[in-house]
C-alpha cells in the first residue's frame, strides 16, 4: 500500500513556529497574526533579497549601452530566455558574465533594441525554511505581537527585535 504525504507548505510550516515562538495561540485573531507573519516575512525577505516561491519573471530589458551588461530586476534560477519579437534570439545561463556585472552582452544580438527576457527568480524551500531566516521571521513576528502590531517596519526594527543577527550574514552592506 502506498502511502500518501501531504506537499511541503514552508509558509505554513514556518508560520505554526513563529506562533510557538511568539506563544500567542489565542492571545489575538488568527487573521489578524497571520497578517503580522506575513509582514514579518515580507520584511524579513526584503532585507535579504528572498522572492518566495519562485517566479516566473517577463520582462522588458535593453543592454547597457556603457557596460553591455544586461541589468535584470531579479537574480535568475534559470536560463534567460531573450525575444525580440516572437524570436528567440539568445538563451543565457544564470552564471552568464553579463548578467552578474561580470562581462558584456555585445555578442546578443540586437543589443540597442529593447527585448524581452523571460526566466524564473527566487526560491523554492525543499521542505523547511532555512533556520537562520526562520528565526529572524520568529523574531521579528515576535516583536510584532508583543507591540500588538504598532510598528513601524523600517529597517531599526529588524535591529530591535533581534533579526537582524540571524539575517547579518545575507545582508548586502554598500559603503
Amino acid at each position: 500500500m502506498a502511502s500518501s504525504t501531504a506537499p511541503a507548505d514552508p509558509l505554513g510550516d514556518a508560520y505554526a513556529i513563529a506562533k510557538e515562538h511568539a506563544v500567542v495561540e489565542g492571545a489575538f485573531s488568527e487573521r489578524l497574526m497571520r497578517s503580522w507573519f506575513e509582514a514579518a516575512w515580507g520584511m524579513c525577505a526584503e532585507s535579504v533579497g528572498l522572492i518566495f516561491p519562485s517566479q516566473r519573471i517577463d520582462e522588458w530589458v535593453a543592454v547597457n549601452p556603457i557596460t553591455g551588461g544586461l541589468p535584470l530586476s531579479y537574480p535568475p534560477t534559470s536560463d534567460v530566455e531573450l525575444y525580440l519579437g516572437a524570436r528567440r534570439v539568445a538563451l543565457l545561463k544564470p552564471s552568464a558574465p553579463c548578467l552578474n556585472g561580470m562581462g558584456s552582452c555585445w555578442e546578443v544580438p540586437c543589443c540597442e533594441r529593447a527585448l524581452r527576457a523571460i526566466y524564473w527568480a527566487g526560491e523554492d524551500f525543499n521542505g523547511a525554511v532555512p533556520p537562520r531566516f526562520l528565526q529572524a521571521v520568529c523574531r521579528l513576528f515576535t516583536y510584532i505581537c508583543e507591540n500588538r502590531g504598532d510598528v513601524p517596519l523600517d529597517e531599526a526594527v529588524l535591529g530591535k527585535s533581534g533579526a537582524k543577527a540571524f539575517l547579518n550574514p545575507e545582508l548586502t552592506y554598500v559603503l
